[in-house]
């Protein structure tokens, strides 16, 4: 691929920001939740905004979205200067949680509002200038109670929230379920393009998503993943006493939220994978079978496998994964990419159907995303966080690493006192017909949000 200049691939282009780096404004001071590509080579991150009180209380939060040109130059023609701070409802002040999509013409920002039990479903569309389209929801936004899509329920909606949205247009909402006994399933909530619940997605609008094995405990919701009109879940899961939270699935589903059974085995891909399989136990919700007992593996894989993109590119695998594999004796840890054909198969074509493993020394990393390059060669690049740092690695579509990128295929950066957040770097990459860049965000060791771009 291009790069600017004679920069080498996966070095930091000195024309972007101030020598390959760029300090996000200040509104930004609860972090990057989202980076989305724009037109033309610009881009926009979102993220939030923390107010709090002299004691250090937490009063306020609200949504950020700033508009960048490709070279991290502020558009100050979005918002207000170059920046929209918000919330998703008039009198609301716990916006969060906010990602970016394109939404044909428009900006649509989605996440949540509220905390505990007032925790909200939410979304907001606006121009490419910053502006709420008023034809969307209620004005512009949209708020969605869980009693609201539900009616009563002795369940509370964590405040994670997690967004997605299919090609139509249509957009998906995803948190974990607390329920009194302990038991915590995720739920997903569909909307129409407009901002009104989909009826149509599981014949309510919702779907709540229950694990086949009384007692089981989710202990997290991971990922939430449109590939065309199907939808893939992303969880780990675990049964007490022991919930070590290290057994792994993705769920896909059809467009009218029945399980996709074409899909790994019954509709699932199952990391580890589990020998044995059991009859259902008539739970109210999607019950999958899974095994009772759990095959014992050596390796465990925090956080849960994520699919990160979807799409044949090249001879890329249509579905992308990533991971960290971990090691208590001795206790070791390294990224991994999983390339999965479109039946949520492993594609043999990938990595020989193995996982890629991202660890170029002893101090590995954590793979927290990756992202897909296109052009006249097509690459993955692998994006992490160490003890001490980053570590960018970039591979061929076959799963080998391209040698040609940094320093024989890995940027290793050490960063004294700078934090690289596992589960909130999204990497983008933006391009023009003269160069494409590689965005990373990260804190400095200052406390400050930055975007790194590096030549790809």
């Amino acid at each position: 691929m291009s790069t600017t200049g004679n920069i080498n691939a996966g070095q930091l282009d000195p024309a972007f920001g101030h020598l390959g780096r760029l300090n996000l404004p200040d509104a930004f001071s609860g972090g990057v939740t989202s980076v989305l590509a724009g037109p033309e080579g610009t881009f926009f991150v979102a993220g939030t905004s923390v107010h709090r009180n002299e004691s250090g209380d937490v009063i306020a939060t609200e949504y950020v979205i700033a508009k960048f040109s490709g070279d991290g130059v502020l558009d100050t023609r979005f918002g207000v200067g170059g920046v929209l701070v918000g919330n998703f409802a008039p009198g609301t002040n716990e916006a969060n949680y906010a990602t970016l999509f394109k939404q044909g013409d428009h900006l649509l920002v989605s996440g949540k509002e509220g905390y505990n039990k007032g925790v909200a479903f939410a979304a907001a569309r606006l121009t490419l200038q910053g502006q709420l389209d008023k034809s969307f929801g209620n004005n512009g936004v949209c708020l969605f109670q869980l009693e609201d899509i539900v009616g009563e329920t002795k369940a509370e909606l964590h405040f994670n929230v997690m967004s997605a949205m299919a090609d139509d247009g249509k957009i998906l909402l995803a948190a974990g379920l607390y329920y009194p006994d302990g038991a915590y399933h995720p739920i997903v909530v569909r909307l129409t393009a407009d901002g009104a619940l989909d009826r149509s997605w599981d014949g309510r609008g919702y779907k709540v998503i229950v694990v086949e094995q009384p007692g089981a405990l989710f202990s997290r919701l991971y990922g939430l993943h449109a590939d065309g009109q199907k939808i893939i879940v992303s969880a780990n899961y675990d049964t007490p006493p022991n919930a070590t939270s290290d057994k792994n699935y993705m769920a896909r589903f059809e467009a009218d939220g029945s399980i996709d059974r074409s899909f790994g085995v019954e509709g699932l891909f199952l990391f580890p994978p589990v020998p044995e399989r059991v009859s259902s136990i008539g739970v109210d919700g999607e019950c999958f079978p899974f095994s009772a007992k759990s095959e014992v593996a050596d390796d465990k894989v925090w956080p849960l496998l994520r699919i990160v993109s979807s799409g044949t590119t090249g001879a890329a695998p249509h579905y992308l994964a990533t991971g960290t594999k971990f090691r208590e004796d001795p206790r070791t840890w390294a990224g991994i990419v999983i390339g999965l054909d479109e039946d949520g198969q492993y594609d043999r074509y990938f990595n020989d159907g193995k996982a890629v493993i991202v660890d170029p020394d002893a101090e590995g990393a954590y793979i927290n995303q990756c992202v897909v390059q296109t052009g006249s060669d097509t690459f993955i690049i692998a994006v992490g966080s160490r003890d001490t740092g980053t570590l960018i690695s970039r591979y061929t579509p076959d799963g080998k690493l391209d040698r040609a990128f940094g320093n024989e295929g890995y940027v290793i950066l050490v960063r004294n006192g700078a934090y690289l957040p596992i589960l909130t770097t999204f990497p983008a990459i933006i391009s023009t017909p003269s160069y494409q860049r590689l965005l990373i965000n990260f804190w400095d060791e200052k406390g400050r949000l930055v975007i790194e771009a590096y030549t790809v």
